[in-house]
């Protein structure tokens, strides 16, 4: 796997140290990961997780906003998250000592610094290596690496006027 894609903010899988041990108890209850729904880059990380890395766990989707799932692990309603770096509630929930980062996927920009906290996380690709063996698998978890790594876009409609696309263009430009 290519380790290293570039992307502004990198995803990270927060998981209940509680529930961490019962991650992969098959007997046991399974984790409950706590989603907006799909098709979210960041809550793809426990489908990979889920199915080739034998994390037994469950879906809980239907939450209004990100907001709402971080409020969701804060209250145990769900044990498990999947974010951006870049967020507030993720380092704040970690700083509990209540949680952990599971996995990270992608890596920060060159010159930039993950805080203290994602600095151990694994990276997803090293966990994944070895275990996909069906080549549209891998090309999958090529794809779905290089479709994070491009964060946010922007785009305008057919028709758009020269002037207003000239002007997203610059500005798209300056940006860090």
């Amino acid at each position: 796997f290519r380790r290293v894609l570039f992307r502004s903010t990198p995803l990270v899988t927060v998981v209940s140290k509680d529930a961490k041990r019962r991650l992969y108890d098959r007997a046991g209850v399974p984790v409950a990961m706590g989603t907006v729904g799909f098709p979210r880059s960041s809550a793809q990380m426990a489908a990979w997780g889920f199915e080739y890395l034998g994390w037994h766990g469950k879906w809980v989707t239907g939450y209004k906003g990100t907001t709402e799932v971080a409020e969701a692990l804060e209250r145990g309603e769900v044990d498990m998250i999947a974010g951006n770096t870049n967020q507030e509630d993720v380092p704040r929930h970690i700083k509990t000592g209540k949680f952990e980062v599971l996995a990270i996927a992608g890596a920060a920009p060159p010159g930039a610094t993950l805080l203290p906290e994602f600095a151990a996380a694994p990276p997803l690709s090293d966990l994944l290596a070895g275990k996909l063996h069906d080549p549209i698998a891998v090309a999958a978890f090529e794809y779905w690496l290089t479709m994070g790594s491009i964060d946010k876009w922007f785009g305008l409609p057919a028709g758009t006027p020269p002037d207003i696309v000239a002007a997203h263009r610059l500005a798209f430009s300056k940006l860090p």
